[in-house]
């Protein structure tokens, strides 16, 4: 990038969040700047730079995910739309994205080296993290299934050998429906040596209580959005001070929330904003587990990585079928999941013209769901066992000290025992099939180091999402199954990193096969339908700027387009199959522009803080059809704040501007059913550190 281009370009976010150029000129002067932090990652297995890591990579603190959750990827992420609604959690990275409600994501989140099977609907509450690693593009030859779209990955805080205590307070006012609504969050956490040098013991604990935005007008209730929670972070850290070092980590969370937070926005039965109407009494209520235990050995040479895992899932919730008052039965589900996994690796210790590793990965997971909808209502009662084992291998060679070649590639076989028992009146059925596929995983990168800054890649890989059940609309065996969808992937990117700046640009193209995409049709029937080909491309820029030692800026632009190719629909038009053409279509949730800018000010060790920005995105479509619009939006944040030597207070406002946003929206003969999202929020934090 030019480098008189880039100034100006920061001129203009600080003109934009209030910032005079006399302080800016003034700041160009201040020869103490802070050069911007080494950040080192495992993104890929071995420990590295991240500004040196040649993949689409976001790294973001522990500390800044405590305050802000998961919807801070919006800011430092381009091409990404997330959905955090009553139904589902899901990340849309470059107009990828799974099958709604499916139990399959092609976005892969793994917790302390564990695979979550239910994805973000399984993610527990972010407490104790210590940093959140975000890759974009398929990442099966290191990660295997799931991983289609890129890989979302926490690592919690490690137990620490000298004493450690730290507690935290955010209080909130949400600008709901029916006023004002409160939020509280609290956490603690300890952490200090159990055996002098040899074994170290953490614990951490966040409780929520918070109302949400929604007013029930039918039973006059603001219950339709509460969460009350309670997570427990807690870690074992043996050290053998020679070779040999045993971690165990667990995150456990149980999670009440309310469901009644759908509405129309047209129709007769249209409501304003927030405001619901439904007669039914709802919950959603989950229980989670992720358990790790990893082992680490030195050898001469080579080192050995053993991780085991065991997650365990439950969910329960009942809904109203029809979000309104009349008169149908609740939807219900009962959903059990539990997945144990083993990988052991090996991978080199030593420097030279090339490193490698191997590794093989076995998991074994069932699951057991019991879904009932409808009026009448129709029972279905799924069984899926899901077994896979894979063997992968990554080696980097460097031909000259500029130019490096890395070749990953995994084996995976899946197999997948279903069967459904099906009961509608006096209807019954039972059915059973496999879905089993052994795929090749490939991904081949190649960079080439500009200067000591900086980097440019191209690379090349096979994306791939396992096929899977229809559990709640299936009636017989032709419905019940859908099939694996795979991608082809290309990626070119540049990397710089010096004192001030940090620079991410990166150009992409998929072409995805079989891509498998839901709608809700009229009848609330969701139809799992097939596109041949579809296809995404697009740039993406993330920058971070240092002003000064105090001011830093920041932005992100992605653009995209993410059609379908080749994808016939056949839906029943006047009492009538016909078949629509939906060539040309936008993909859902992908909108063609996503941004975000703004500035930072910041003294240290203590005094004042303060941020103010902007993110948003363009219109987008949230169904195949390109009928159920998201008009475009952006969204003002800002906070301000002091540190004291080991006191922090801060006061934050999200959604300033109080834009209109849905995290949901689907079609149904009585209008347009959507879900509410983002409302105005001030927050109040306190943290302190000992």
């Amino acid at each position: 990038m030019n480098k008189e281009i880039l100034p100006k370009f920061l001129l203009g976010l600080c003109a934009a969040s209030g910032l005079s150029i006399s302080d800016l000129a003034l700041a160009a002067d201040d020869t103490k700047i802070k050069s911007l932090d080494k950040v080192v990652v495992n993104a890929r297995y071995w420990d590295e730079s991240a500004d040196k890591v040649p993949e689409s990579l976001t790294v973001i603190e522990g500390s800044e995910l405590d305050k802000h959750g998961l919807v801070l990827l919006e800011t430092k992420i381009p091409n990404i739309t997330i959905e955090r609604s009553s139904v589902q959690t899901r990340i849309v990275s470059r107009g990828v994205s799974g099958i709604d409600t499916g139990l399959q994501d092609p976005l892969a989140y793994y917790v302390n080296g564990v695979a979550l099977p239910q994805g973000g609907n399984q993610l527990p509450q972010l407490v104790d993290i210590d940093q959140l690693e975000f890759l974009k593009g398929p990442q099966g030859s290191l990660y295997g299934r799931n991983s289609e779209a890129g890989l979302l990955k926490i690592t919690t805080s490690a137990p620490s050998f000298t004493p450690q205590f730290s507690a935290s307070l955010s209080t909130s006012l949400v600008d709901g429906a029916d006023g004002n609504a409160p939020g509280n969050i609290a956490s603690v956490r300890a952490s200090d040596a159990l055996i002098d040098k040899s074994l170290a013991g953490s614990i951490a604990v966040r409780v929520e209580d918070s109302q949400g935005a929604y007013h029930n007008l039918a039973e006059g209730h603001n219950d339709g959005g509460e969460v009350k929670s309670w997570t427990i972070s807690t870690g074992l850290r043996f050290d053998s001070q020679v070779s040999t070092l045993i971690d165990f980590r667990s995150l456990i969370e149980q999670k009440d929330t309310g469901k009644s937070r759908m509405r129309f926005n047209s129709g007769n039965f249209a409501t304003d904003r927030f405001t619901t109407h439904y007669n039914s009494a709802t919950f959603d209520d989950s229980k989670s587990a992720i358990h790790s235990l990893k082992i680490e050995h030195a050898f001469e040479g080579f080192d050995f990585t053993s991780t085991t895992g065991y997650t365990d899932y439950h969910r329960e919730f009942q809904a109203d079928l029809d979000s309104f008052t009349l008169p149908s039965p609740e939807t219900l589900m009962n959903m059990n999941d539990a997945m144990a996994s083993q990988e052991l690796r090996l991978s080199s210790n030593g420097e030279g013209s090339w490193r490698w590793l191997m590794g093989v990965y076995v998991f074994r997971q069932t699951t057991d769901i019991d879904f009932r909808i409808g009026a009448p209502r129709a029972t279905r009662i799924t069984d899926i066992d899901h077994n896979g084992a894979a063997l992968f291998g990554q080696l980097e060679f460097l031909f000259t000290d500029k130019l490096a070649l890395t070749l990953g590639t995994r084996v995976e076989e899946s197999r997948q025992t279903g069967a459904q028992r099906y009961a509608l009146m006096n209807i019954t059925a039972r059915y059973e099939a496999d879905v089993n596929a052994t795929q090749h995983l490939p991904k081949v990168t190649l960079d080439y180091t500009l200067s000591d800054k900086s980097i440019a890649y191209l690379s090349l890989a096979k994306g791939y999402l396992p096929g899977g059940y229809n559990y709640a609309f299936a009636n017989k065996v032709n419905n019940f199954t859908y099939e694996p969808e795979a991608s082809d992937n290309l990626e070119l990117g540049y990397k710089v990193k010096n004192e001030r700046l940090s620079l991410n640009v990166a150009a992409f193209f998929i072409n995805t096969q079989d891509k498998q995409i839901v709608d809700v049709e009229p009848g609330n029937v969701q139809r799992i339908s097939n596109a041949a080909e579809t296809q995404s491309y697009g740039v993406e820029l993330a920058l971070d700027y240092q002003f000064t030692s105090v001011i830093s800026g920041y932005a992100t632009l992605g653009t995209q387009r993410a059609t379908a190719n080749e994808y016939v629909r056949n839906v029943v038009v006047g009492g009538a199959l016909a078949s629509i053409n939906l060539a040309d279509n936008e993909l859902p949730m992908a909108p063609s522009e996503t941004y975000a800018f703004g500035l930072k000010y910041r003294t240290s060790p203590t005094g004042l803080f303060g941020r103010i920005g902007v993110n948003g995105a363009s219109r987008y479509y949230f169904d195949s059809f390109n009928k159920i619009e998201q008009p475009d939006y952006k969204k003002l944040e800002a906070e301000v704040g002091y540190q004291f030597k080991k006191v922090n207070v801060s006061l934050a406002g999200m959604n300033l501007t109080d834009e209109e946003i849905y995290s949901r929206a689907i079609n149904l003969p009585t209008g347009v059913l959507v879900e509410d999202a983002s409302p105005r929020t001030i927050t109040l934090n306190i943290s302190a550190n000992w």
